[in-house]
């Protein structure tokens, strides 16, 4: 089993030549009962009232976090996370990109479908904004078996109130202007639209960071996604500096699974292996930073900064911390071993974490 990770954005099991087989088992028990009795450091386990893996996570205050799960689960608190509810998406596949501009308003994306969900009221309702369709020969496999691999939404970030971007498969960027009503492709291959340079139609992007309604990053990954293998081939890293009309790309060594930045030049991207990459030249360069895990070769899922603190995690509990932005970092102990997909930070100094078999952790 040592040859086993996980990529988040992996919608299908991988068989990865190169770096192994990709996948993961959910727990069957709630989030806090599969945790540890005891808490570690400042770290906490809340109940998340699901056994599903946390796939997306927004926190637009201190009290209001919405999650997103398989299965089109979404849970939400507005207590800090004393208690969480389920919130029906209306959809069934599983909701991996969400990002929420204000504690009423939140955009989510799904899987398999390509579903833009929106909710003004807090999660009680979610409204359909909008599915691209999916009849174009991009949705189909390249061999024409018609399998739908790597098929949906998996990142999303809101730069302004109004302004927010979904990264998915095949290259996609979408945008909306009016806080989610209306959205259009800025990249990828659906129909003539023009497809983020250095992109192709195998590029998983899975993670997309905005400074501001202009400046953006986006990364993900290569594949080579024709049956019966789906093999893993190199990093995407795509920047935007007119709000994302225009990606100036390139592709790295290393498979990218997150990005935040610090400010419109210095960014930290995460991946497989425990990669940590950062840049303080606008992405034109990338230089790696030492990983204190990297020994154990743990999969990094997602990173988060604010201030000059940022945070990662990933695989059999990592929780990373870096308190120079980027530059070197320490573990931390949490009171879970279960693989850790997402991180948001409403203040630098609290978090909420979500992982495998509904685990949720709150703590600074």
């Amino acid at each position: 089993m040592s040859t086993i990770v996980r990529i988040r954005v992996a919608v299908t099991l991988l068989i990865v030549i190169a770096v192994g087989a990709l996948g993961g088992q959910p727990s069957a028990a709630r989030g806090a009962s599969v945790l540890a009795a005891q808490a570690s450091g400042h770290w906490v386990a809340q109940d998340s009232m699901t056994a599903s893996t946390m796939h997306g996570i927004a926190c637009p205050s201190a009290t209001v976090c919405y999650a997103s799960a398989a299965q089109g689960i979404i849970v939400g608190t507005t207590n800090g996370g004393r208690t969480w509810n389920s919130l029906l998406s209306g959809v069934d596949a599983g909701v991996w990109a969400i990002s929420c501009p204000s504690a009423g308003r939140c955009i989510a994306g799904s899987e398999s479908s390509f579903h833009i969900l929106l909710t003004r009221d807090g999660g009680r309702t979610w409204d359909l904004a909008y599915q691209p369709p999916l009849t174009s020969n991009d949705q189909f496999d390249s061999d024409g078996t018609n399998n739908y691999y790597f098929r949906g939404m998996y990142g999303a970030t809101c730069a302004t109130a109004s302004t927010c971007f979904i990264v998915g498969t095949i290259g996609h960027i979408f945008r909306t202007a009016d806080g989610g009503a209306h959205w259009s492709i800025q990249a990828g291959e659906y129909g003539q639209a023009t497809q983020a340079s250095g992109t192709s139609r195998q590029s998983i992007m899975s993670d997309v960071s905005c400074l501001s309604a202009s400046v953006c990053y986006a990364v993900g990954f290569i594949c080579n996604c024709s049956v019966p293998y789906h093999v893993l081939t190199a990093g995407a890293i795509a920047v935007s500096t007119d709000g994302g009309r225009s990606w100036r790309s390139r592709t790295v060594a290393n498979v990218i699974q997150s990005v935040n930045c610090l400010d419109v030049r210095t960014c930290v991207a995460v991946g497989l292996n425990g990669v940590i990459l950062r840049t303080t030249d606008g992405g034109r360069t990338w230089p790696s930073v030492s990983n204190p895990l990297s020994g154990g070769k743990r999969t990094l899922s997602q990173v988060i900064c604010m201030g000059g603190s940022c945070r990662a995690v990933g695989d059999k509990g990592s929780v990373l911390l870096s308190t120079d932005g980027g530059q070197s970092w320490g573990s931390e102990r949490v009171p879970t071993t279960a693989d850790l997909d997402v991180i948001a930070c409403p203040r630098a100094n609290l978090c909420y974490i979500g992982g495998n078999g509904g685990v949720i952790l709150k703590g600074s």
